[in-house]
């Protein structure tokens, strides 16, 4: 008898505020084995979801509705959960703690995407992906 290899991996929070652009994330999440445990496109629902939810790894849209996602980093920093910003531009400063943290650049490309998530995930010292 056969058994599934189809095991989930971990469990990802992801926060989008393009729908398209995040069914398109989730999809390459879920290609990777890994679950989407939500989703979230306004800066109240990504707070709620970071505060709330139990994952084992975020990727944070870094500006919804114009406004930077720091304040949700923020909490996955007091949480002492991994997190990935995704964005298409960089803003100037990078508060602290937050330089250095790995960065998905939109369009989402699907190596760098797993790239990126493995190397959290496996607890290396993560790399920005351009």
């Amino acid at each position: 008898m056969l058994v599934s290899a189809c095991v989930t991996k971990y469990r990802v929070l992801v926060i989008e505020e393009e729908a398209l652009l995040r069914l398109v994330l989730e999809d390459m999440i879920c290609d990777f084995g890994h679950e989407v445990i939500a989703g979230g496109g306004t800066l109240q629902e990504a707070m709620e979801l970071a505060s709330a939810s139990a994952f084992d790894v975020a990727i944070i849209d870094m500006r919804i509705q114009g406004i930077l996602t720091f304040p949700v980093a923020d909490i996955l920093v007091r949480r002492n959960l991994p997190y990935i910003f995704a964005t298409a531009i960089m803003p100037a400063d990078v508060p602290s703690p937050h330089r250095g943290r790995p960065v998905l650049t939109k369009p989402f490309e699907h190596d760098k995407v797993r790239r990126v998530l493995d190397e959290i995930l496996a607890g290396s010292s993560p790399r920005v992906a351009v």
